[in-house]
């Protein structure tokens, strides 16, 4: 709001309040001299054209408002669609790089294992070590292209979970099921705490399980050798609480705000040097919002993290 129109409103005022002042006046005219009657209609005259300019210009001003706040939201629609378009662009250019990376990749990963079988005499141990980082190399590109591919489907705009009614519990062993190779590598005991047998929620089976695989294989890389992972269900009215706890290494504070986004730069090599590509939080919160959830963490140094994955639960 402008000094200008603020000055207007005050005018506005006092003129009003002169001109309830004038009518009493006139209500009473019976009491008035024609000198004293005559001297108030003049007044009230005035106080009425007045009134009329400042409404005018009062009117204008807020006309000039109403103007500059449709150009702006204007403005605001139109950097919007810019920036869809780019996010759009990014995505199809993100596809089609990571698809076009993943053939000499491979013809990479392959000739070291040809290399392997048919050269290991030739090459002795230093040889062989030599492979073997090539192909490890190998190995992180292949993961780093799987999960740009993932990015610029799941972001993509046409992109829709086909949901149907799950035991969220049921899923979640299932996940877990698949992850006993993982624990036995650290000696992580694990513990499941879920409330209930049947908690019904509507979900993708497979985006479920690679939902908690990921948040479980986070917290195996930042926990050590012989540490806890529990995972607990609690129902809270309409929804379900999943929480994903370590005993871990926990996160620094300034690296949780940007823990979600893209090629993070939260990502950190685990406790025993795993390596990471930046992208598989943004994908966890993506798959957890397809399902129309939310996901949030908390965390302290050395004591370890909580994962937290809220549900509506099936109505």
């Amino acid at each position: 709001m402008s000094s200008k129109y603020e000055k207007y409103q005050e005018v506005y005022k006092t003129e009003f309040d002169t001109l309830k002042k004038s009518q009493k006046f006139i209500k009473d005219k019976d009491n008035l001299s024609n000198e004293e009657l005559l001297k108030e209609y003049k007044l009230l005259s005035e106080k009425y054209d007045l009134l009329l300019n400042d409404t005018v210009k009062m009117t204008k001003i807020g006309d000039s408002f109403q103007q500059k706040l449709l150009k702006a939201n204007d403005t605001i629609q139109e950097q919007f669609q810019k920036v869809q378009k780019l996010n759009k662009a990014q995505e199809e250019i993100l596809g089609i790089v990571a698809h076009d990376l993943r053939n000499p990749i491979t013809a990479i990963s392959w000739t070291c294992e040809l290399i392997e079988d048919d050269f290991e005499e030739e090459m002795g141990e230093e040889g062989k070590e030599y492979v073997q980082m090539i192909q490890g190399s190998c190995d992180s590109m292949n993961f780093l292209i799987n999960d740009l591919l993932e990015v610029a489907k799941l972001e993509s705009d046409d992109y829709a979970l086909e949901v149907q009614p799950e035991n969220i519990c049921v899923l979640i062993r299932e996940a877990i099921e698949r992850l006993a190779e993982k624990f036995d590598d650290k000696s992580i005991h694990l513990s499941l705490e879920l409330g209930e047998e049947e908690i019904i929620v509507m979900a993708h089976r497979e985006r479920i399980w690679q939902l908690v695989s990921n948040l479980i294989t986070n917290a195996v890389k930042f926990t050590e050798n012989g540490g806890t992972i529990i995972v607990s269900t609690e129902l809270k009215d309409d929804k379900v609480l999943i929480k994903f706890s370590d005993n871990g290494i926990g996160i620094p504070p300034e690296k949780i705000p940007i823990l979600f986004d893209k090629f993070t730069k939260a990502s950190r090599k685990g406790t025993k040097g795993e390596s990471s590509t930046g992208l598989g939080m943004s994908i966890t919160k993506r798959l957890v919002e397809l399902h129309f959830g939310k996901i949030w963490v908390e965390s302290e140094v050395g004591k370890g993290t909580d994962f937290f994955v809220e549900f509506p639960l099936k109505k």
